[in-house]
């Protein structure tokens, strides 16, 4: 069951926010411009385009200026009430191609501007930031998979070395009775770290910073320069013949800094890459690879990476024949200095990145404000399918009680779905030995039952008002019971989980009203050690369950607190 509150009241001073909408295209031909920086004028408030050049920006459209930034075009700045009014933004090329005659060839010049870029790269100190990942994948053109989250991110220049997750959601849909999953994107993209050696990626020029290491392995040249206050050049690196397991690169470079602006990774063929088969004898037939990174232009922010962009098209060979698969996928850091407020929820931050998101409770809210990319027309048609014919986590209903693919270890508590020894998913670490019966009066030990829940809480502040949603979470990686089902058991068991239900109840009448962050989190260490006390006092009283009396004076306070009866759905 979710309980919703919104704390606190709006300053009646607070400047008017309106989300502004509009499409940034290229002046030379009316195409979108994919992925392109959209960002209040000394704010840290900012977005990125999508693929159709779309945006959806929140702004103060008395006060604010709208900043547009995309490598190789000029810097375009409005003030946010024209950029409504025009709804179209044009953004002209700063670009000057060399012609032929003047491309400059592979002298030593070139290759120390890349090896400057390199040690520049190293210098830029770790920071942190919030981040929205997206990716999307089809198998034979039809949509199989989509992930959306958000996390808090360490950045150490352009690797981005941890992520910790605040709220994702899933979508998808079987090919011919079978699950593609990418259930570790994220993790692969934080292995990529183009200044060091990075065994499951192809090798960057920017491993080196010695410009005689760089020559030895690639070619360069300049392609063109861009003037856009600073110059840019645009140098092409293409591995050497002979030159194995390497990158093609495209970079642009602040020719005064050497700090990479544009950085674009490709392979064909690529080896060695980071994904893995499903089975053994599976196989990747072919794979290639477009790894890119942007970095900010401006401001405090300026150097610092703005987003990648991963897009991977492979052939996948099973025992049901061949699949062209593509997937793209785009991490677009935000807030720089600042970070999301975590759940308060205690889980296994080392699982993949579904089984982390099937972890949490969905929260609409959390959704329906985030700063996520506006969907593309592709993107919306996708996610009807999987409404349809897969299933799409906050659209379509996930029973996470059942065998389903978003099984769960997790169970949230419903007032119409009861929890049963039956229906509950057992992890392969707490396989139990035979379970054993116990005579009427025998004393129980604690190795034989032991039951735990949390109360998951989850924050998040906006303009001065903190907002929150909690949760009463059934533990089964930690819960476990070693006796004999017996026809109490599962009344035993949803009274347990109905009383942490209670607590949580009281924990949100507590929470009326307060909007300190640390006032809220010091209210639900109280009613964690409450939920402790009661369920501990319950399971001695009831005799885990055995003391029949016993249960159904619990059942009795249960039913007078949330008006169900378990002795009655049960036929106890």
């Amino acid at each position: 069951m979710r309980w919703l509150a919104l704390i606190g009241i709006f300053p009646l001073l607070l400047n008017a926010q309106t989300q502004v909408t509009g499409r940034v295209v290229d002046a030379s031909n009316n195409l979108p411009l994919a992925y392109c920086s959209v960002g209040v004028k000394g704010s840290p408030n900012g977005t990125i385009t999508n693929e159709e050049g779309s945006f959806s920006l929140q702004v103060d459209l008395t006060a604010d200026s709208i900043t547009f930034s995309y490598v190789g075009f000029r810097t375009r700045t409005m003030v946010a009430q024209a950029v409504v009014e025009r709804g179209i933004i044009v953004l002209a090329r700063s670009v000057t191609e060399l012609r032929e005659v003047e491309i400059v060839p592979a002298g030593e010049a070139l290759y120390e501007l890349v090896a400057r870029c390199a040690k520049a790269m190293r210098k830029q100190t770790s920071s942190k930031a919030k981040v929205y990942f997206e990716m999307n994948t089809h198998m034979d053109l039809q949509p199989v998979e989509v992930i959306e989250c958000f996390y808090n991110a360490s950045l150490n220049g352009p690797h981005i070395e941890d992520l910790l997750l605040k709220q994702g959601r899933i979508g998808i849909a079987p090919m011919k009775g079978r699950y593609f999953v990418s259930l570790d994107v994220t993790k692969a993209m934080s292995l990529l770290d183009i200044r060091g050696e990075a065994s499951k990626f192809p090798m960057s020029p920017f491993q080196w910073t010695s410009a005689r290491a760089i020559r030895k392995r690639y070619d360069a040249q300049q392609e063109a320069y861009s003037t856009d206050g600073t110059r840019l050049d645009h140098l092409l690196l293409r591995p050497r013949d002979g030159t194995s397991g390497a990158f093609s690169v495209d970079v642009w470079i602040d020719s005064t800094t050497a700090q990479a602006r544009s950085i674009e990774m490709h392979c064909t063929g690529c080896r060695p890459h980071p994904f893995v088969v499903l089975k053994p004898e599976d196989r990747i037939e072919h794979m290639d690879m477009t790894v890119r990174f942007t970095f900010k232009a401006n401001g405090t922010d300026a150097g610092k990476l703005d987003h990648t962009e991963l897009s991977y098209a492979l052939v996948y060979k099973d025992d049901r024949g061949t699949r062209d698969v593509r997937t793209t996928a785009v991490m677009h850091c935000f807030d720089h200095g600042g970070e999301f407020i975590l759940p308060e929820f205690d889980y296994d931050q080392g699982q993949n990145d579904y089984r982390k998101i099937t972890f949490q409770p969905y929260d609409s809210a959390f959704w329906a404000d985030s700063p996520a990319l506006v969907r593309t027309d592709a993107q919306e048609r996708d996610r009807d399918y999987f409404a349809e014919h897969g299933v799409l986590t906050g659209s379509t209903h996930v029973n996470l009680q059942k065998a389903t693919f978003f099984e769960s270890n997790y169970a949230w508590w419903s007032a119409s779905k009861r929890i049963s020894l039956k229906t509950l998913p057992t992890p392969e670490s707490a396989k139990t030995p035979t379970p054993t019966s116990r005579s009427s009066g025998a004393t129980v030990s604690a190795s034989q039952v032991h039951l735990e829940a949390q109360l998951y809480l989850d924050m998040d502040t906006i303009n001065g008002t903190t907002r929150h949603f909690s949760a009463t979470v059934f533990d089964g990686f930690k819960s476990f019971y070693r006796l004999v089902e017996e026809p109490h058991t599962d009344v035993f068991l949803n009274i347990f989980f109905d009383l942490c239900e209670m607590e949580r109840r009281a924990m949100e009448e507590r929470l009326v009203g307060v909007s300190d962050v640390a006032r809220i989190r010091s209210i639900h260490a109280v009613a964690v050690a409450n939920m402790q006390r009661t369920t501990t006092r319950y399971l001695k009283e009831t005799r885990l369950g055995a003391d029949r009396s016993g249960l159904k004076h619990w059942n009795d306070r249960v039913q007078q607190a949330l008006g169900i009866d378990n002795f009655s759905l049960f036929g106890l």
